[in-house]
């Protein structure tokens, strides 16, 4: 594999993942030049995708938001990036910004382009970060959900099925104490729907892809 140095953290040319799907991709750290690509990503989001990841209805990435999610340092701050074999095409990101006030914590994010989701690209995206984080000494993750979102649910549920979850309104937030990926019998997340049927029911969110937002704000 050959090296690409950003910021001063050798990113390489990434490594191939078979997903779920029978899919293939390439899965590498976020480099400063993947600007263009992650705006080109963000701007095919459909609404609901793109409003699962930002909490907003945001039209387009500022200048300002971009500098925030590429200048990363790989330590504090680190992204984790899904490309079509062969070509620059970036088709998903997930990232973890570190809790200034607890160095074994971080919020979460992660989104999935829409003609890609449902493909297991979320998977492979979060199992390199949690590998990634267990380097940097990062046990603890939170990050917030649209309660609607029973995929988001389902994924949690495969990485911690001890995850607490604390709702507030139209959004939850999701304390994950383990990113160890296990297979489950349940994808769509009815078992962590059924925890608290109350306020969520199996029936909700059934379509669309993880889309788990914050990791402050952008």
């Amino acid at each position: 594999m050959s090296e690409d140095v950003d910021g001063g953290w050798p990113t390489g040319a990434g490594d191939p993942v078979l997903l779920s799907s029978g899919d293939r991709v390439t899965i590498r750290p976020l480099r400063r030049r993947d600007g263009p690509g992650l705006v080109a990503m963000v701007d095919g989001l459909s609404a609901e995708s793109r409003y699962r990841r930002f909490h907003t209805g945001l039209p387009h990435l500022t200048h300002a938001m971009v500098d925030y999610l590429t200048a990363i340092d790989h330590h504090d701050h680190e992204a984790m990036v899904a490309i079509t074999p062969g070509s620059a095409e970036l088709i998903g990101v997930a990232r973890f910004v570190r809790d200034k006030q607890r160095v074994d914590a971080a919020e979460l994010a992660v989104v999935v382009a829409d003609a890609w989701q449902r493909r297991g690209v979320a998977t492979a995206l979060l199992t390199a970060l949690a590998q990634r984080a267990a380097e940097l000494g990062i046990s603890e993750f939170t990050a917030d959900v649209q309660t609607t979102n029973g995929p988001t649910f389902g994924l949690i549920d495969q990485f911690d099925k001890d995850a607490e979850i604390a709702w507030d309104g139209s959004t939850a937030n999701a304390h994950v104490h383990n990113l160890a990926w296990r297979p489950a019998a349940e994808p769509t997340g009815r078992s962590v729907l059924r925890r608290f049927a109350a306020i969520a029911s199996p029936g909700e969110g059934a379509a669309g892809e993880p889309g788990v937002g914050r990791a402050t704000s952008a």
